[in-house]
């Protein structure tokens, strides 16, 4: 085929030059940082309150959780893979959240109201 591209496998990633398959988890863990803006505290805080999510495993706890998150009328959590779908959900907003541009001024201001 003309014009594409040759890549050499990689045995780890399937592709060559080999790149951190880790460093969009690095980048939107140091958004959560002091160094980054965050309150101290704060990366500590998320990966708590994954395992807080995650070690829920009866149908009671489950609901804890719909109600905690204020699923939406007739969403219900009703196995374990039901609790991580609701996982990758939420830790889906941290990436778009670590991904967008800094707040302006007006929008720190609506946020603060």
């Amino acid at each position: 085929m003309r014009g594409s591209l040759t890549l050499t496998p990689n045995p780890r990633t399937g592709l060559e030059p080999p790149y951190d398959t880790g460093s969009y988890a690095k980048v939107v863990t140091y958004d959560t940082s002091v160094a980054a803006g965050a309150a101290a505290g704060c990366t500590g805080n998320l990966r708590s309150a994954w395992q807080q999510v995650l070690q829920r495993t009866s149908a009671a706890e489950w609901a804890e959780l719909q109600t905690l998150f204020r699923l939406c009328p007739g969403v219900t959590l009703e196995s374990y893979a039901d609790v991580y779908t609701l996982a990758y959900w939420l830790q889906s907003a941290f990436d778009f959240m670590a991904s967008a541009p800094p707040a302006t001024n007006h929008e720190r201001s609506l946020l603060a109201r």
